[in-house]
């Protein structure tokens, strides 16, 4: 099976669908929370900071 670790590097949208999941399933109280979670879960492999913090707005409005 092939790793998604390079497109998530490269491609915010993918970053952006993987943390809606995330998200979805964890259902963090604040965005707070929210930004610990895909710090601690996506941020590592992702460049682009901005697309975890467009979904965390998405989720809480």
């Amino acid at each position: 099976m092939e790793s998604i670790v390079p497109e998530l590097i490269h491609d915010p949208e993918t970053a952006r669908r993987i943390a809606r999941v995330l998200l979805k399933h964890i259902r963090p109280r604040n965005r707070d929370e929210a930004r610990e979670i895909l710090e601690g879960r996506l941020g590592v492999y992702v460049t682009r900071k901005e697309s975890l913090d467009q979904e965390i707005d998405s989720y809480f409005n």
